[in-house]
């Protein structure tokens, strides 16, 4: 894990907004965030592949405030990288920011020398109540996810409660060959830098998910510091980043403002870092 980051350790800067060149402003939020993301842009220093280098010289010139026709150009490289192994980004189609942060982390874990700040690792337990037997399984992930109708501090202060896999609800016991009633119990959480919650879409209808400016996931302490959000109708993506203690400045494409609050609907990924 990388150095601690204080509370005060805000976004100084104003970034540059990214121009749109097709349906593109779910790659330009992403970018945002991953620009305001401490310690991101150096990571990426020693990247070998093509994506990433695109991606380092992408944030570096939003970082940097190129001219919009630069940063115009370098959107469309870091797309077209993108593009070539991953096929679902080429054309001019809308597409997901979740899934282009997904592939971005993908790509990112396959170079030996950086670090993902935003992996966190569940460490889970299974009981078979028929024989008491138990087995034991760890998953990686790069985020959470808010069910639809929870809270997020409620969701997250109950993330290790027992939950019964029983009845028509059966999963597979290794031991016994076949489904049982299992309880699972999540054992250990290891934490984050980067803390990102994701709260799924619902059709056209509105993300009521409250953004709460501080979290507490095993008695760790995480402060907001950007936001995605989606607008279902008309579609569309748009980000948050903070600057002060009570200040943010919203990224929609190459239209900046500054704002005192965030958002009440639409939030759709919420990224937190360290708070200490």
């Amino acid at each position: 894990m990388g150095p601690c980051l204080g509370r005060n350790d805000h976004q100084s800067e104003q970034q540059k907004g990214i121009p749109n060149i097709g349906n593109t402003c779910y790659m330009n939020s992403v970018i945002q965030v991953l620009a305001a993301t401490p310690n991101f842009l150096a990571n990426l220093d020693s990247v070998k592949q093509a994506e990433l280098i695109a991606l380092k010289n992408f944030i570096q010139g939003v970082k940097l405030r190129y001219p919009s026709s630069s940063l115009s150009i370098l959107a469309n490289d870091f797309k077209n990288q993108i593009s070539q192994a991953h096929p679902i980004f080429q054309g001019s189609r809308e597409n997901d920011a979740k899934e282009l942060f997904a592939i971005i982390l993908s790509i990112l874990g396959e170079e030996e020398t950086v670090t993902n700040p935003f992996n966190i690792v569940f460490k889970r337990s299974f009981k078979c109540e028929e024989k008491n037997h138990i087995a034991y399984s760890e998953e990686k992930s790069n985020l959470i996810i808010i069910p639809k109708g929870a809270s997020i501090e409620n969701h997250l202060k109950n993330m290790d409660s027992e939950k019964k896999f029983w009845g028509d609800n059966q999963l597979y016991c290794e031991k016994c060959k076949k489904t049982k009633d299992i309880t699972m119990k999540t054992e250990r959480i290891e934490l984050p830098e980067i803390l990102v919650l994701y709260t799924p879409k619902d059709g056209n209808s509105k993300n009521n998910t409250k953004c709460l400016n501080e979290v507490i996931l095993e008695q760790k302490s995480y402060i907001l510091y950007a936001v995605i959000c989606y607008n279902s109708w008309p579609r569309h993506y748009y980000a948050y980043t903070r600057i002060s203690e009570k200040s943010w400045r919203k990224y929609n494409d190459d239209r900046t403002s500054e704002s005192n609050s965030l958002p009440e609907k639409n939030a759709y990924l919420l990224f937190y870092k360290s708070n200490y």
